[in-house]
């Protein structure tokens, strides 16, 4: 009953992401020029590097968290207890730690690059540096703030209080897209994007501080009774390396098309990328829930439950992302104002943008299968991929401009990726027989 509910409510967070999302498209379109959504959409892409500081340490930390707490449990205010308790409060400490020495080595260098990225764009000379540098300072330090507070959120989804997480992201979500909209109609332009990061700090904060206080006060320096390196860092590692392939094969385009092509295509990138992302999002939902399902039959080797789960959930994924966009395609052909097409891609290119998300999709969901034993097979396979893609794109790019792009792209995930990941997910059910 209870996955029943935490599907329902992961649904309806990620359906609202997809209607404020939509609005916010029609307002970014309404409200900003050409030029302005590009740098709005290139933003949003660099402000998304922190995912790649991140390597994948939020999900190990989840998976390490769920495992401790098949023998703790939470008392009063955030109190921890039961067994290894102590152990689980060193892992707590290094783990705020490492998040700390995290965000601000995002703040320290990521703020600084970006301003040398636009300062020398070759769109520079289009916006006034006083219009694009405060929001870009206050995106980048409100990132930073809420990747601060990532260790304390993921630890307590790992520990099964996942209805509280979806809570917390959809009461943001709705606070900051409103934040967002109100911005976006009184022509604050570039500062909407810091709405969503500061909403998100404030509820998470107050949430934390009224519930889980004692973990934010309690302090452990006994940080040696968790051994992080044999425990941690190495499956951080294999994480880390295919959780890049969200980031590189997605927002990575956008700053590529936004210093080759300028902020236009840059922009109509950046839409048409997140009406895609969007459908895939809630396509997830059909997986994401089974996650502790999988992990269950894994953990009791329960080969054929884990089957069925997998395949019910890859099967809904697929049939649902077709299905949607197929109604985008239809509503993009016949029935949208031909002034919204102007800020998306043309037709062919976006289909090309649809079928690469879909990919993404297959191949996230082939990782999520063998993750729920405790294994992680795909990160030299994305490492190859993302070390081919990101100069192909350039070159692509380079010649053929977005067609290019996304040409190059495809080409990697079709005659690269996904046969290399069949026969590694091949190769690893037949180990389980």
């Amino acid at each position: 009953m209870g996955d029943k509910k935490n599907l329902l409510l992961m649904l309806v967070q990620r359906s609202w992401q997809g209607v404020s999302g939509f609005i916010t498209l029609i307002l970014i379109t309404m409200n900003l020029s050409p030029t302005y959504q590009g740098w709005y959409y290139t933003f949003a892409s660099l402000a998304a590097l922190f995912y790649v500081f991140d390597f994948g340490l939020s999900n190990a930390i989840i998976h390490t968290s769920s495992h401790f707490f098949s023998d703790l449990k939470w008392g009063k205010d955030g109190k921890i207890v039961g067994k290894n308790s102590l152990i689980f409060l060193s892992f707590l400490s290094q783990s705020i730690k490492k998040y700390l020495y995290l965000s601000l080595l995002f703040c320290f260098l990521v703020l600084p690059v970006g301003v040398i990225f636009f300062y020398h764009s070759n769109s520079s000379h289009l916006i006034q540096i006083n219009n694009w540098i405060a929001p870009w300072i206050s995106l980048v330090i409100f990132t930073s703030l809420n990747g601060a507070l990532t260790p304390y959120l993921s630890i307590i989804e790992g520990s099964g209080k996942l209805k509280e997480i979806l809570l917390i992201r959809l009461y943001a979500s709705i606070a900051g897209s409103i934040a967002i909209w109100y911005l976006l109609i009184n022509n604050w332009n570039l500062w909407s994007l810091t709405a969503l990061p500061v909403t998100t700090l404030l509820f998470s904060f107050f949430w934390l501080f009224r519930y889980k206080k004692k973990i934010i006060l309690k302090k452990n320096k006994k940080y040696n009774l968790f051994d992080w390196k044999s425990e941690i860092a190495s499956f951080r590692t294999r994480i880390g390396i295919t959780s890049l392939s969200t980031y590189f094969f997605s927002q990575i385009l956008i700053p590529i098309l936004f210093f080759v092509e300028g902020p236009k295509i840059a922009g109509q990138m950046g839409v048409s990328l997140t009406i895609a992302g969007m459908l895939g999002v809630l396509s997830q939902s059909w997986v994401t829930y089974q996650i502790p399902n999988l992990g269950k039959a894994a953990a009791k080797k329960d080969w054929l439950s884990v089957n069925l789960f997998f395949k019910k959930s890859i099967i809904r994924l697929s049939i649902f992302y077709s299905l949607s966009s197929l109604l985008v395609l239809i509503f993009y052909s016949f029935y949208m104002p031909a002034e919204y097409k102007l800020r998306m891609l043309e037709i062919w290119p976006f289909i090309g943008i649809l079928v690469s998300v879909f990919i993404s999709q297959i191949l996230w969901s082939f990782s999520t299968y063998i993750r729920s034993f405790r294994e992680e097979l795909f990160s030299k396979v994305t490492l190859i991929s993302i070390l081919i893609s990101i100069p192909l794109a350039f070159i692509g790019t380079y010649k053929y401009s977005v067609n290019g792009t996304i040409l190059c792209i495809i080409s990697v995930q079709l005659f690269f990726s996904i046969p290399i990941s069949l026969y590694i997910l091949k190769n690893f059910k037949r180990s389980l027989k």
